[in-house]
């Protein structure tokens, strides 16, 4: 597809060619400058987290590589709790006022130390809103991208 990228090399030439790409990268890549940005379709209050806002997020259907699922970023509120799932999986409550909220990530064990030195304090979360149907019972939740602490 329009989106991929590759090379093929022979077998006996990948480790020269390893040794001189990583030259490179070395020689002329910063890593101190890479700044992730994400982009993001709009920006929610907590109290907007709910069934008429799956709704309408319905309506955008159907997604997929020209039409993504809308990214929603959440500001400024408190990194109240969280737990680990499954040894890898974080599950954070946060909060805006008097009214909470869970978020997922997943796969980000190495958040952890992270979490523990933010705990109460403002974060920014960028996430995805899906609804969960489970036992009979239909949740719009938060699927987190990333958060900036």
């Amino acid at each position: 597809h329009s989106g991929a990228a590759g090379i093929s090399i022979k077998k006996e030439n990948f480790e020269i060619f390893k040794e001189k790409f990583s030259e490179i990268i070395n020689k002329d890549f910063n890593i101190k400058k890479i700044e992730s940005k994400i982009e993001v379709d709009g920006f929610l209050e907590i109290e907007e987290i709910n069934k008429k806002l799956w709704n309408d997020i319905q309506l955008l259907e159907p997604f997929g590589a020209s039409n993504s699922a809308p990214i929603f970023c959440i500001k400024n509120v408190y990194l109240k709790d969280y737990k680990i799932l499954k040894d890898i999986h974080l599950k954070l409550i946060i909060q805006s006022g008097l009214k909470t909220c869970s978020i997922m990530f997943f796969n980000k064990p190495e958040w952890i130390f992270l979490l523990n030195e933010n705990k109460n304090k403002l974060i920014s979360v960028i996430a995805k809103v899906v609804e969960n149907n489970w036992k009979e019972e239909s949740k719009i939740e938060l699927i987190g991208i990333d958060i900036k602490f």
